[in-house]
């Protein structure tokens, strides 16, 4: 399992590839991880130009929110199934037609979730 975020990254492209061919599992949000925190609050399908403008739009939503001095899960954990049940809906209404890197909005954290829950098991 690959867990990253896109964050305008210029090896993305190159990233994906080398995620497809070796048939890697990926935790992805695009733009960034942030997008998905939003997703917590609110059916938030639009497309992020960068992290920044994502944080902004977050610190609007939680205004607590610091990257580095919480702990996400314990905060978030009551609307995780709403969250996952977003991303999921979203994943499938994105242009397939676009490469993975150049999809956004575009999550599949919900696979790393559903990864552990498995192993739980």
């Amino acid at each position: 399992m690959v867990v990253f975020d896109n964050d305008n990254w210029p090896q993305l492209e190159a990233a994906f590839c080398i995620i497809d061919s070796e048939g890697l599992c990926i935790a992805y949000s695009a733009i960034c991880i942030e997008h998905w925190f939003i997703l917590h609050f609110e059916n938030c399908g639009r497309s992020f130009q960068d992290g920044a403008e994502a944080l902004r739009y977050l610190k609007n939503k939680w205004p607590e929110y610091h990257k580095t001095k919480s702990n996400h899960y314990q905060l978030l954990k009551e609307d995780l199934d709403t969250a996952i049940y977003r991303a999921k809906t979203l994943r499938k209404n994105v242009q397939t037609d676009l490469p993975k890197h150049q999809r956004n909005p575009y999550f599949t954290i919900d696979k790393l979730i559903a990864f552990f829950n498995d192993f739980k098991e």
